[in-house]
């Protein structure tokens, strides 16, 4: 898709297409829609995934994620949605305390961890946004615990990270 976003956006800036530089604009971003859908192995965690890219993409904030969405089988949708939900606006919240000339990023990763599951946030911040990461901990470690699971949050100069554990079902 980043290769057909390319060409399309080369194509409607050639001579005799007649098209605005803003149509081209709109029409780009419209194909950067389907190249920015996550597939990660579970719908619910593809959806989050999917919303939130946007959201961060709005803010200039760059969200990379490698995840492996396929050990989450046995968590209910609702259960991946709410706290990754959370989890993003987190670091988005955190990330947005950086100055806006300043690099904006988040780093999320999930993946087994002998019997855990362990997911990790991690991204660019201020000392300030230490307390709002806390509280983030505090509501995942809610949200999480009928899993058994724990949420971590920690501050340290100019990044923080976020991290989630449970355990994964035994077969």
């Amino acid at each position: 898709m980043h290769d057909i976003r390319h060409k399309v956006m080369a194509t409607l800036q050639g001579e005799g297409v007649g098209v605005t530089q803003a149509a081209a604009q709109e029409l780009v971003h419209d194909i950067s829609i389907y190249d920015a859908q996550a597939h990660m192995g579970s719908a619910a965690l593809d959806c989050v995934l999917t919303e939130k890219s946007f959201i961060c993409q709005k803010e200039g904030i760059a969200l990379t994620c490698m995840a492996d969405g396929s050990m989450l089988r046995f968590v209910a949708d609702e259960d991946v949605y709410a706290p990754f939900s959370l989890l993003i606006d987190a670091g988005c919240a955190a990330a947005s305390t950086f100055p806006a000339k300043d690099a904006k990023a988040l780093s999320l990763t999930t993946r087994r961890q002998g019997s855990l599951a362990a997911i990790h946030l991690m991204g660019s911040c201020t000392p300030e946004a230490d307390m709002a990461l806390q509280e983030a901990a505090g509501q995942l470690s809610t949200l999480i615990k009928r899993y058994g699971g724990t949420a971590t949050a920690a501050a340290e100069g100019s990044s923080f990270s976020i991290d989630i554990l449970f355990p994964l079902e035994q077969s």
